[in-house]
């Protein structure tokens, strides 16, 4: 009774599924007349592809199967679901009495495997002999796959090896990534789990099910300038068009009024502001566009005795006239020193017919017309950097340190001999020397020697040459060679003060004292008022003049420190922190991405902006982040991927993408072909059973079956 109850509310909320999906047609009923609707959803053309459907939506196959209106329209496919139910016929009981009827059920089992396997109330198979069943007996059980090596109780329990392009229990049906459901270039991987027919390994920037959400090819680049990002239908690759006066690969390059090429018979066009432009024209033509033609105004020759015509802008004309004539046209003769052609103070003297001249050129400069000045210096002599100064009609040359004779080609150093004695070094200084002495030498030539430049006279002492060495003179209370004996005794004289105790040291003359406790210096002359500590809580005393201040610990006030105050009643946590009194300290509850005993810390890195595997790390103390990128992707966050022609992926179907320099090639997957792999075979795989012949029709098939068998794959035999 609780079994029956289960299953009429299993067939009511099928029901009730059903009505949300169905539409009016009987479009692929997999039995005749099975009086159920096809469901109205966009990719569902037959009971696989609703299947797969209804299971993406977390429905469940097998609950599906037990309601009789879904496994009639859908019958082999159910099959794949093996929908027994404790051996009540439940999906297929009035076609088993028929088969019963027919006499199949006592049939052999190479041909009556469905029937006995979906029948086994009618058939009496619920209660198997204790005999079992081996792969021997069971040919075609496992269709045309193989059947696994070992015993078995019923053929409901049998367990079978597929061939490729087969799935299911008993080989029963296609592979469901047949008819790829993967999407985008999504890869496809059957599963042999009856509720879940397959999944899909999608490509970077597509997820779901069947890899169906994908974002657009126009998010990698960024058209500027107002220009609009289009899709090649057939690369998949983006790539923009520029509005007018902007050309380049993101419109990034302003042309103005020169994207139309407004000049013409060879002008060159700059562009100006909004959307303008101008053009430079060659010789011969001028106008806005270059469209006029400049008539050649020296064709006529215009320029008389000899002149040079030179055409200018706007059809006129200049004369470059020979020498002696003048005017527009070279129509005026003149005296060839009229103009006095002579520079530089030189004097124009008239030769030949008056129509040619001769520059008497002053001093220093030469040339047709004076226009050359040349001095004595330029072509000097002058050696090792001397500097040439014009004298009269001649030079001299002036010359560096060390160099001396008419050209500067005689060197003197004054160091070459090495004056300097006692192993002193000799320095240049102009055209002289001077000597660096060595220790205990002096004198021009470093010839004197100091016998008391290392002497050893102590505690005073001053030293005093004698020859080649020295004697000491002490002072008071010192004797000795050297005046390091002393003749007095330090603590004579009791320095030691406040109950200090006197020691001598060194050789007499030296001492120190042993202070009494809360007594310091040299003489135990200084009290430290602070000795005993009169500040409490762990306050830190400090000498003031003759008192003395308390420096207190935290959370402690007063002069001895003796005042405690709240931890808390100042909140020292900063950026929004807590305080939590602990003891007579506090502690700081940060937000998230603070830290530090205040919350003083701020974690740049902590909701990890970086994305695509990009690693974050803290900018030193800027309260920023930088992100260091892996594989070739770059930008603040690393959200731009890398250029390359396989990104984004060209390659359609599950086709592997293989770069090659600025191309590429598209490795396909079985049953795809084309440049991007976008042409599929619907007959690749031999869809047609029983001989059946497969005919494509755009990206479906057709079954031509032979004349003992009927349906979409020829599997049913008439």
């Amino acid at each position: 009774m609780r079994l029956k109850q289960s299953s009429t509310l299993c067939i009511i909320f099928l029901a009730v599924f059903q009505l949300a999906l169905l539409k009016t047609t009987n479009g692929f009923s997999e039995c005749p007349n099975s009086g159920l609707a096809d469901p109205a959803i966009t990719g569902v053309t037959d009971c696989l592809s609703w299947f797969a459907y209804a299971q993406s939506i977390g429905q469940n196959i097998h609950q599906m199967c037990l309601d009789p209106a879904t496994a009639k329209k859908c019958c082999l496919t159910c099959q794949n679901y093996a929908v027994y139910n404790n051996c009540t016929d439940t999906a297929y009981g009035p076609d088993c009495l028929v088969k019963f009827q027919q006499g199949l059920c006592n049939a052999n089992l190479s041909t009556a495997f469905n029937v006995q396997t979906y029948c086994q109330k009618t058939c009496g198979l619920c209660t198997t002999s204790a005999s079992s069943l081996t792969c021997s007996g069971l040919v075609n059980t496992c269709n045309t796959g193989s059947c696994l090596s070992t015993f078995y109780s019923s053929t409901s329990s049998v367990r079978c090896n597929c061939p490729p392009g087969l799935a299911g229990t008993y080989c029963q049906r296609q592979n469901a990534c047949n008819f790829s459901p993967c999407i985008n270039g999504g890869s496809c991987t059957s599963l042999n789990d009856e509720d879940q027919l397959y999944s899909c390994t999608c490509p970077s920037g597509c997820s779901g099910r069947n890899c169906s959400v994908c974002t657009t090819a126009c998010s990698t680049i960024n058209c500027l300038n107002g220009g609009r990002c289009l899709v090649n239908a057939a690369s998949n690759l983006p790539y923009c068009v520029c509005a007018s006066g902007y050309i380049g690969s993101l419109c990034g390059t302003y042309v103005g009024g020169c994207s139309t090429n407004p000049c013409i018979n060879g002008g060159s066009c700059t562009a100006l502001a909004n959307n303008g432009y101008s053009c430079n024209c060659p010789s011969g033509f001028f106008g806005t566009n270059c469209e006029q033609i400049v008539i050649n105004p020296c064709q006529n020759l215009p320029c008389g005795n000899g002149g040079q015509c030179t055409a200018i802008n706007n059809g006129g004309y200049t004369c470059t006239c020979f020498s002696g004539y003048s005017g527009a046209n070279c129509q005026i003769f003149s005296n060839a020193c009229t103009i006095n052609p002579c520079f530089n103070g030189g004097t124009c003297q008239v030769t030949g017919s008056g129509t040619t001249y001769l520059c008497l050129c002053p001093n220093n400069y030469s040339g047709t017309n004076c226009q050359t000045f040349s001095t004595p210096c330029q072509n000097n002599q002058c050696l090792n950097g001397a500097t040439c100064q014009v004298n009269g009609n001649g030079y001299i040359c002036l010359c560096p340190q060390f160099y001396s004779g008419l050209y500067c080609g005689t060197y003197n150093n004054p160091c070459s001999n090495n004056p300097c004695l006692n192993s002193g070094i000799c320095n240049i200084v102009g055209n002289s020397f001077t000597c660096s002495c060595t220790n205990c030498y002096s004198g021009s030539n470093c010839q004197n020697y100091n016998p008391c430049c290392n002497n050893q006279c102590a505690n005073g002492a001053s030293c005093q040459a004698n020859g080649n060495s020295y004697i000491c003179i002490c002072p008071s209370s010192w004797t000795g060679t050297f005046c390091q004996t002393s003749t007095i005794n330090a603590c004579s004289s009791s320095p030691c003060i406040n109950g200090g105790i006197c020691r001598v040291t060194g050789v007499g003359d030296t001492y120190t004292c042993n202070c009494l406790a809360g007594y310091s210096g040299t003489n135990c002359q200084t009290f430290n008022i602070c000795f005993n500590n009169p500040c409490l809580n762990g306050g830190t005393c400090q000498i003031n003049g003759n008192g003395y201040i308390c420096l207190c610990t935290q959370f402690y006030s007063g002069i001895n420190c003796n005042t405690f105050t709240s931890a808390c009643s100042n909140n020292q946590c900063m950026n929004g922190g807590t305080c939590v009194v602990v003891g007579n300290s506090f502690t700081c509850q940060c937000p998230n991405c603070y830290s530090g005993t205040n919350c003083q810390t701020f974690n740049a890195c902590c909701q990890n902006p970086c994305q695509n595997g990009g690693s974050c790390t803290v900018n030193g103390y800027s309260n920023t982040y930088v992100c260091s990128c892996n594989n070739g992707f770059t930008g603040a966050n690393c959200q731009i991927q890398p250029s390359t022609p396989c990104t984004p992926n060209p390659c359609t179907n599950g086709g592997v993408c293989i770069a090659n320099g600025n191309s590429y090639t598209c490795q396909c997957p079985n049953c795809y072909s084309g440049l991007n792999c976008q042409t599929f075979n619907p007959c690749c795989n031999n869809p047609c059973q029983n001989n059946g012949q497969c005919v494509p029709q755009g990206t479906s098939y057709t079954c031509q079956c032979q004349s003992c068998y009927s349906g979409a794959n020829c599997q049913t035999r008439k």
